[in-house]
């Protein structure tokens, strides 16, 4: 009884952490937030266990944490010092770089513990088999086109399946955690070969469904990062298994067009997708915008204001938040200075971390923590709380074999950690209170724009201190926008489109720079909205535009410089044929 009132609180945690994967709430405009608070709400309980548990009679920091706190005060020097100027962006970046220190923190002082590390990664493990055999169940819902469920979140017919994650590519990245997760358990003979087989070809084929190819490098790295700790007698399971189960994997995917033909089920199969190489279109236009932004970069998550900076010079037809590889971001936000030094600290610390690593827990850790790593080279799952925060506990796990950290008096690493949970629960309140109002908020908006009922539009609300940003898009959204319009409230308009460049984001600038008699500057609100999102969004916003000068002569000349310029722009894309 009192082991379980000990453990309650990693109980509650790993409800949390199951609860942010299984959520299938996606409301405008953060489609994620109920994921990630849940995800936030884990790594909290985790912080309580190490608070109540007698246990721990000294705390120990890693050399890796007290260097990634140093990093949670980067963003407020960009903020102050100009890159960018957003509330919204200091304190989310902030809050998320803390999140993962923490998180780090937290996995390595329940890892000084031997049975407590133990504890940790079966409970992380079964909890991943658990909430992955959920997923694969709602994948293959979906993919049937079974429906009628409000816990599962819909898809359209043909589609690729996604769980309730609302991204293929994510719950391939979560079902190859969950495939280090029962190969650990496998190894700890918590589970026999046949259960073991089942929940293996179950998985995969959930896995085959979404897809994705982000598995296959990630089963690469993971042979080969299994089949060094075989070689060094660290874990018992030969590599020619796993290789045996990757090959049947290859077999899944091959099958699956021809079981969709049978079934009459629509999708393009994998080899098609492998034919497009957008990734590498991306790259090219974020080299070309780290050459622009100069030696410290654009700010910390500013990958829109990198991707405006070129938009014109290297348009992809395609708006995107990141880079789709974490190394790129890095540069990015911080410029080729401090971003190649955290690169390479990055890459030293996990190359410690491997060849340090000598129990199967650590190897768990770092077979779990590559299939997430590997993702962030080629999309953004380090986005998530629920990724970004499980990585940290996982890396802290591995640095347990390490290091031995710095010792830090226990009443002293209480109060701090008491400290740290009472600010996160705030914070937390906080948000979650801004943002129900920030929520319904963005509802009416949707209501108003269609013509549903009365408009009423967003009030200015005090009480809106921490999610800036979007409050500002609200109030953006209500900007009446005619000759009448000042310089102010175009300077709004116009911050707003630049953070979130959304093609009505963007005309509404566009148009409110063109009353103003900035036909230049308005023209190229314009360019950008085809630069970004494609010639049919941007022939929608010419054709507004024709209609509204029809009325206000002063946007004629904001025709005639969209007329000049575009010619001289070259499409990195083939463009589409509106009216198809």
């Amino acid at each position: 009884m009192t082991n379980l009132k000990n453990n309650f609180p990693v109980l509650l945690a790993a409800f949390f952490f199951a609860l942010s994967i299984l959520l299938p709430n996606h409301n405008q405009p953060w489609l994620s937030f109920y994921q990630e608070a849940s995800a936030f709400g884990g790594l909290l309980f985790l912080l309580v266990f190490l608070l109540v548990n007698s246990s721990f009679v000294f705390c120990n920091l890693s050399f890796a944490s007290v260097t990634l706190f140093v990093l949670c005060f980067l963003p407020a020097l960009q903020f102050f010092s100009g890159p960018f100027s957003n509330l919204e962006d200091l304190f989310l970046n902030t809050f998320y770089i803390a999140g993962f220190c923490i998180a780090v923190v937290a996995g390595f002082q329940i890892s000084t513990i031997p049975a407590k590390k133990i504890m940790l990664s079966k409970g992380l493990a079964i909890t991943l088999l658990l909430v992955a055999v959920i997923s694969v169940w709602i994948a293959i819902r979906q993919w049937l086109s079974i429906s009628g469920n409000y816990l599962i979140v819909d898809m359209k017919s043909g589609g690729r399946p996604f769980a309730n994650f609302g991204q293929p590519n994510h719950l391939a990245t979560f079902l190859c955690m969950a495939l280090a997760g029962l190969v650990y358990i496998f190894e700890q003979k918590l589970i026999g070969r046949f259960s073991a087989a089942f929940l293996a070809l179950f998985i995969l084929f959930g896995l085959a469904l979404t897809q994705s190819r982000t598995p296959w490098l990630g089963f690469l790295c993971a042979f080969i990062w299994w089949g060094w700790q075989y070689r060094r007698r660290v874990v018992a399971l030969p590599p020619f298994i796993l290789g045996f189960w990757i090959g049947l994997f290859a077999l899944l995917v091959l099958l699956l067009p021809t079981i969709n033909e049978l079934l009459y089920l629509g999708g393009e199969s994998v080899a098609e997708r492998f034919e497009k190489a957008e990734r590498l279109t991306i790259w090219t236009q974020f080299l070309l915008a780290i050459k622009e932004g100069g030696l410290w970069g654009y700010g910390w998550g500013q990958v829109g204001a990198a991707q405006l900076q070129v938009a014109l010079d290297y348009p992809i037809g395609l708006r995107i938040d990141n880079t789709h590889n974490i190394l790129i971001d890095l540069i990015i936000w911080n410029g080729p200075i401090i971003g190649l030094i955290l690169i390479a600290i990055l890459i030293i610390w996990l190359f410690c971390l491997a060849v340090r690593s000598k129990t199967l827990e650590s190897s768990f850790a770092l077979l779990f923590s590559g299939f997430l790593l590997v993702h962030g080279m080629v999309e953004y799952p380090l986005e998530y709380a629920y990724f970004l925060l499980p990585l940290g506990i996982m890396l802290g796990v591995a640095e347990s074999e390490s290091s031995t950290g710095i010792i830090v008096n226990n009443k002293l690493a209480k109060w701090l950690l008491g400290v740290s949970s009472l600010v996160g629960v705030l914070l937390l309140v906080q948000i979650w209170t801004e943002y129900q109002k920030i929520e319904a908020g963005f509802q009416q908006m949707r209501f108003d724009r269609a013509n549903i009922g009365r408009p009423k539009p967003w009030a200015n609300d005090s009480s809106i201190v921490l999610l800036t940003q979007l409050d500002a898009r609200l109030r953006a959204a209500y900007v009446d926008i005619n000759a009448s319009i000042t310089d102010d409230e175009v300077d709004s308009l116009c911050r707003v489109a630049h953070r979130e460049p959304y093609p009505l984001e963007l005309y509404r600038c566009g148009l409110a720079k063109g009353y103003r008699g900035d036909a230049g500057g308005a023209a190229r609100e314009f360019l950008i909205i085809e630069s970004l999102h494609r010639q049919r969004s941007f022939m929608w916003a010419y054709t507004e535009l024709q209609k509204k000068s029809i009325e206000s002569p002063e946007l004629v000349s904001v025709l005639t410089e969209i007329d000049r310029v575009r010619p001289t722009i070259k499409l990195q894309y083939q463009p589409e044929i509106v009216g198809q």
